[in-house]
């Protein structure tokens, strides 16, 4: 299994898919990643959008772990 880290900085169908996902497992498991109960595709959305306009500022920035072409991690999140 291949693994490589992918720095996003569109959000497109699948990004956004994936964002939610991980989001979604990492809060249902009790991860403190910002939501007390796990967020809806509207609400990591918004997120997203909202790290996608700080990495276009060049304040922000996302890395995904991605094994064969799938997302299955968040690798970090920084906004400053």
């Amino acid at each position: 299994m291949g693994h490589a880290l992918v720095w996003p900085t569109e959000g497109d169908e699948r990004t956004r898919s994936a964002v939610h996902r991980l989001l979604h497992d990492v809060v249902e498991v009790g991860g403190a990643v910002g939501w007390v109960v796990t967020p809806d595709r509207a609400d990591s959305d918004r997120w997203l959008d909202t790290m996608l306009a700080l990495i276009e500022r060049g304040d922000g920035a996302l890395v995904l772990v991605e094994a064969d072409g799938v997302a299955v991690g968040p690798a970090g999140a920084l906004a400053s």
